[in-house]
């Protein structure tokens, strides 16, 4: 892999992790504000 190739791929795994945690359901149980 390119070094170009290597930053798009570790920005795209990034943006994929970001997601996730935003719309993972464990997220919206810990944050419901029990």
């Amino acid at each position: 892999m390119t070094s170009a190739e290597s930053t798009a791929f570790h920005s795209l795994v990034m943006e994929l992790g970001n997601y996730v945690v935003k719309t993972a359901p464990w997220q919206a149980t810990c944050h419901s504000g029990r």
